[in-house]
C-alpha cells in the first residue's frame, strides 16, 4: 500500500458563508493518503480536489470531484489550526452518495468511512462506525446539495453531508481528521476497478450556527 506522507497541498484557509451566516470552514492541506486497493479515481486533481469546498450534485446522482480511497484506504486532512468545539455538530464530511431516480425509498448507492479527530496527529478519537449500522456514525450516507454555484442560498439545515458532534468524544478541540474507508471484504478486494471505496468531496468545520 502506497502512502503519501507530508503536508501535500495547502491552499490556505477558504471559508464559505451561507444563507443563515454559518461559516463553514475547509480543510487546507493532505498531511498522509494511504490509497486502499482499487483507488485511482481523482488522483489526477489530488490533493487539490478533496481540498476546499465541495461540489455535490444533490440525491439524483454522484459527484466527480472526489477523491476514491480505494477498500480500506485512508486520508488524514489538516485545518491548519486548532479548532475549539461547540454545542452541535463541529464537522461535516462530504461524500457522493446518491439516490435511486433521487428516491430515498428506493435505495441508493453508498460507501461508508470512519472518521477520527485529533489536536496533535498522534492521538486519535474515532467516531463509531459499523457498515451493518452506518447512521450510527459513519461517514457516506446523505447526499451533498453544497456546491460553489448555489451555497449563498444554501442553510446549514440544506447543504447535505454527514454531521458529527465532536462533544459526543469528549473532545473540545481538534486539528486533524482522518478518513478512513471500511467497505474491504474478501470479495471487494479482488474486484477490478479504480473507483473503489469512500469517494472524499470536502470536508467542512462548522465555525457558528444556532
Amino acid at each position: 500500500m502506497l502512502s503519501l506522507v507530508g503536508a501535500l497541498s495547502c491552499r490556505g484557509e477558504e471559508s464559505w458563508i451561507l444563507a443563515d451566516e454559518t461559516r463553514l470552514t475547509f480543510a487546507e492541506s493532505v498531511v498522509d493518503f494511504s490509497p486502499g486497493y482499487g483507488s485511482g479515481f481523482g488522483t489526477d486533481g489530488f490533493p487539490d480536489v478533496v481540498l476546499g469546498p465541495p461540489e455535490g450534485t444533490g440525491a439524483v446522482s454522484g459527484s466527480t470531484d472526489v477523491l476514491s480511497l480505494g477498500f480500506g484506504g485512508e486520508i488524514t486532512l489538516d485545518f491548519g489550526r486548532r479548532v475549539e468545539t461547540h454545542a452541535g455538530p463541529d464537522l461535516i464530511v462530504f461524500e457522493n452518495p446518491f439516490y435511486i431516480l433521487g428516491d430515498p425509498n428506493l435505495g441508493g448507492f453508498f460507501e461508508y468511512a470512519e472518521v477520527a479527530l485529533s489536536s496533535d496527529g498522534e492521538n486519535w478519537v474515532n467516531f463509531p462506525c459499523d457498515e451493518a449500522l452506518p447512521e450510527m456514525g459513519c461517514a457516506g450516507i446523505t447526499p451533498v446539495s453544497l456546491n460553489s454555484a448555489n451555497y449563498i442560498e444554501q442553510d446549514l439545515a440544506s447543504v447535505g453531508g454527514d454531521f458529527f458532534d465532536a462533544d459526543l468524544l469528549g473532545v473540545d478541540a481538534f486539528r486533524f481528521v482522518r478518513i478512513r474507508d471500511i467497505s474491504i471484504t474478501e470479495s471487494t478486494e479482488n474486484a477490478n476497478t479504480t473507483n473503489a471505496g469512500f469517494d472524499l468531496d470536502a470536508i467542512a468545520y462548522i465555525e457558528n450556527h444556532e
